[in-house]
């Protein structure tokens, strides 16, 4: 079960290790950019995922492209959960946006979990997947317009620094625990 509450060795669980074509989704420049650039980036490569889901036909390239989705995204929500957020909850500009990250996160954990017990082949399959889009695109424009730009100004060029290394190097951990190549 995947869930905020379990370790990233246990949200790897029932999720498989191996892609016979990792897609352009998931390759990209590991050291450019601070933090908010990086977690862009990871927000791009979902957009991109959901457009390769949604354009595709054969329910088993259906499985593999929703199984590299299920593994980006729990990188992205566990380094958000695990590094960026404990750091940027108590800012004056996010009382409140933190904790509703949190919960956008499990919502899509669960929508998720929903999508991997469906038949790709099936309307209630698309629908699932429409509605992870959904809430993914929500959560992406709130934390893109509202937290990063709250974040953005009160952070000290160190403490930006050590934010922005700190997530490079847990999608390095990620990306070989996962199998996605480079993140």
């Amino acid at each position: 079960m995947l869930n905020d509450k379990m370790a990233p060795d246990e949200l790897r669980a029932g999720i498989g290790t191996k892609l016979d074509e990792p897609s352009r989704a998931v390759t990209g420049p590991l050291n450019e950019g601070d933090v908010f650039e990086l977690l862009k980036v990871d927000h791009d490569r979902l957009a991109d995922l959901f457009v390769t889901i949604e354009t595709e036909t054969d329910p088993g390239a259906l499985s593999t492209h929703v199984e590299l989705l299920a593994r980006q995204l729990l990188t992205h929500t566990t380094l958000e959960e695990e590094i960026f957020y404990p750091q940027v909850r108590n800012f004056a500009d996010t009382e409140g946006q933190v904790e509703k990250n949190y919960e956008q996160h499990q919502e899509a954990k669960e929508i998720l979990q929903q999508i991997q017990r469906l038949d790709p082949s099936t309307q209630d399959f698309k629908a699932a997947v429409q509605d992870l889009q959904r809430a993914i695109e929500n959560h992406v424009h709130e934390e893109e317009n509202y937290l990063f730009p709250a974040v953005k100004g009160d952070l000290s060029d160190e403490a930006l620094a050590n934010l922005t290394t700190q997530i490079r190097e847990g999608k390095a951990r990620y990306a070989t625990q996962y199998n996605l190549q480079s993140l």
